[in-house]
C-alpha cells in the first residue's frame, strides 16, 4: 500500500516579487505623507500616541485576520481586505478634504483624522505584510530565497516611491500652485490606486499542495482549495497568545521582537522631536522627507538584492543578527556628542538600512531555522510581538514626554538603554543557532 504525504509550496517568486513590490511602492508613498502629517498636525510629543493605538489594534486585527481566513478561505481574505484597505485611503483623503479650512487642516477633527490615517496605514500594511510573508511556505532553502526576493522586490517600490512622491509633490506645488498639505493629501489616492494591483497578483497567487508518492517518488500538483486553513491558524486570540509564549524559546524570539520594535519606536519618536525643532514644515519638508525615503530604501536594496546574503554568509548567521543592534548601539551613543539634525538623518538611514536590509533578513533566517515547518504559519503571529513592542516604546516616550518633561538627552539615554537591551535579549538565540 503507497504512502504519501503532502508538502505545502509557496507562490512563485516572479509572483511574490511583484506582490512585494507594489507593497513597497505604496509604503514608500504612504510613509512621506504619514511622517510629514504626524510631525506638522499632531507633533512630536503627542506622536508617541498613534504608535500606542497601533499597538493596541495589533492583536485584535490579527485574530480578526485568521478568523476571516477560516471563514472566507486565504485567497479570498486577501482580495476583500486589499480592496477594503484602498477604499479606506479614499476615505481618508476625502474626509480631510471636508475638514479643511481656508489656511489649511485646523481643528481637533483634522487632527484625529491624521492620527487615524497614520495608525490605519501601520495597521494594514501589517495585515499585507503577514498576508505575503504566509505565502513563503516550503524549506527553509526555498523560504531563504523567497525571503531575499521579497526584500529586494519591496525596497525597490520604495525606492520608486519615494521618487513618485518628489516629483509629484514637486509638480503639484510648483505647477499647479497646490498648498503643501493639499499635494502631500493628494498622494493618498496614487496609494489607494497602486493598492489596487494587488488585487489581480492576490488571486493569482494561490498556493499548491505537492502530493508525494512514496514508493515510486512522484509528485502531483493539487491546488490548495481556497477555503482551507491550517489547523494552527484557528483559534484567534488564544492561538495568538499560544505562540507568542508557548514555551522558552517562543518566549525567547517574542523576547527580541518586543525590544527590536521598542528601540525602532524610541529612535523614531527622536527622530521627530530633533526634526520638529530643526524644520517648520512646508514644500521643502516633503522633499526632505521624499529624499530620506530614497537614501533608506535605496540603501535597504543594495544590501537586500545581494549585500546581507553575502555578509550572512561571511560573517555567519548569529554574528550578522548581533551586528545589527550593535552599530545601532555605538550611533545613538554618538548622538549624546552631537544631536544635530543632520546626525539624526543619519542615523535614521542607519537605522531602517541595516535593519531592513541586513537585520530582518538575518532574523528571518534564524526563525525559519528555530519555527522548522511552523514557520509559514506562525511568522504572522510574531508580528504582534513587534507591534507590542512598540507599544511599550511608545509609552516609555509618552511618559518622559508628558509627565517627567524629559530633556533630549534623557531621550538619546532612553535610546541607548533599549538598544543594549535588545542586544542582549537576541545572545540566547545567537547561540542557539551555533
Amino acid at each position: 500500500m503507497s504512502q504519501a504525504k503532502a508538502l505545502q509550496v509557496g507562490v512563485p517568486l516572479r509572483r511574490l516579487a511583484a506582490a512585494a513590490a507594489v507593497l513597497g511602492l505604496v509604503q514608500g508613498l504612504g510613509s512621506v505623507v504619514r511622517d510629514c502629517a504626524l510631525t506638522c498636525h499632531v507633533g512630536y510629543r503627542h506622536a508617541p500616541l498613534a504608535f500606542l493605538i497601533v499597538a493596541a489594534l495589533s492583536l485584535p486585527f490579527v485574530a480578526l485576520q485568521i478568523k476571516m481566513q477560516q471563514r472566507w478561505g486565504n485567497e479570498s481574505w486577501r482580495v476583500r481586505s486589499t480592496l477594503l484597505i484602498a477604499l479606506s485611503l479614499l476615505g481618508f483623503r476625502f474626509l480631510l478634504s471636508l475638514l479643511r479650512g481656508e489656511s489649511g487642516p485646523a481643528g481637533v477633527s483634522s487632527v484625529l483624522s491624521y492620527v487615524g490615517f497614520f495608525v490605519w496605514v501601520d495597521v494594514a500594511f501589517m495585515l499585507i505584510g503577514a498576508q505575503l510573508f504566509a505565502l513563503l511556505q516550503g524549506d527553509e532553502q526555498e523560504t531563504e530565497r523567497g525571503l531575499t526576493v521579497f526584500a529586494a522586490s519591496v525596497f525597490a517600490g520604495g525606492l520608486v516611491g519615494g521618487l513618485l512622491t518628489s516629483v509629484i509633490n514637486r509638480w503639484l506645488t510648483e505647477r499647479l500652485l497646490l498648498p503643501m498639505d493639499v499635494a502631500r493629501d493628494h498622494l493618498m489616492i496614487l496609494m489607494a490606486l497602486t493598492l489596487l494591483l494587488l488585487i489581480p497578483i492576490a488571486r493569482a497567487s494561490t498556493a499548491t499542495r505537492v502530493r508525494v508518492d512514496a514508493p515510486n517518488n512522484t509528485e502531483v500538483e493539487t491546488p490548495e482549495r481556497a477555503g482551507a486553513v491550517p489547523s494552527a491558524q484557528r483559534g484567534g486570540f488564544a492561538e495568538a497568545l499560544r505562540v507568542l509564549a508557548g514555551d522558552s524559546q517562543a518566549r525567547a524570539v517574542t523576547t527580541a521582537f518586543v525590544f527590536a520594535a521598542a528601540s525602532g519606536i524610541c529612535l523614531e519618536s527622536l527622530f521627530y522631536w530633533i526634526l520638529t525643532l530643526n524644520e517648520s514644515g512646508g514644500a521643502g519638508f516633503v522633499q526632505l522627507l521624499a529624499s530620506l525615503s530614497i537614501w533608506m530604501n535605496g540603501a535597504s536594496l543594495v544590501l537586500a538584492a545581494g549585500g546581507s546574503a553575502r555578509i550572512i554568509r561571511h560573517m555567519g548567521l548569529a554574528v550578522s543578527v548581533l551586528a545589527v543592534p550593535v552599530c545601532l548601539l555605538l550611533g545613538s551613543g554618538y548622538l549624546f556628542v552631537a544631536a544635530a539634525l543632520s546626525v539624526m538623518l543619519v542615523m535614521r538611514v542607519l537605522k531602517d538600512s541595516l535593519s531592513g536590509g541586513l537585520y530582518e533578513p538575518a532574523a528571518e533566517r534564524l526563525l525559519v531555522r528555530l519555527q522548522g515547518a511552523r514557520y509559514g504559519q506562525q511568522r504572522p503571529i510574531f508580528e504582534v510581538a513587534s507591534r507590542l513592542g512598540s507599544g511599550i516604546g511608545a509609552l516609555v516616550v509618552l511618559v518622559l514626554t508628558l509627565l517627567f518633561h524629559a530633556s533630549l538627552q534623557v531621550m538619546v539615554s532612553v535610546v541607548v538603554v533599549i538598544h543594549l537591551a535588545w542586544l542582549i535579549s537576541l545572545i540566547p538565540l545567537a547561540r542557539r543557532v551555533r
